[in-house]
């Protein structure tokens, strides 16, 4: 799965960028937490591109399965999401874990790279 580091303000974070495998299952969860750890960092800005559509469509149970590994291993996740991809109870989701701090959701790159890099 292709990605790219980033240091920026002193923290240090995967990106995946909009090119490149999308996540599809559990395991591409798996191995997005294995490529934090092998860099030492515990944040992830994910282009929203990177989303499989059974990634947002709920009901199939990618993204449960995937958050709640990025949880399990306190990765950070942020994804940088074009509002017309999401619907029905993804965009419910999403607006339910703006009140956390282990996922968000942000129509730009500024704004999600923003809050990425000042959450602890």
């Amino acid at each position: 799965m292709p990605y790219q580091i980033i240091e920026k303000n002193q923290t240090k974070y995967i990106l995946l960028d909009a090119i490149g495998k999308q996540i599809q299952t559990e395991q591409d969860g798996l191995d997005l937490v294995s490529i934090c750890a092998r860099n030492d960092t515990h944040k992830l800005l994910i282009q929203g591109e990177r989303l499989s559509d059974d990634f947002l469509r709920l009901s199939t149970g990618v993204a449960g399965a995937v958050l709640q590994k990025f949880f399990n291993y306190g990765i950070q996740a942020v994804v940088v999401l074009d509002e017309s991809r999401t619907k029905g109870r993804f965009r419910e989701f999403l607006t339910e874990s703006q009140a956390g701090n282990m996922f968000r959701s942000y129509s730009n790159l500024e704004e999600a790279e923003q809050w990425l890099i000042l959450t602890p």
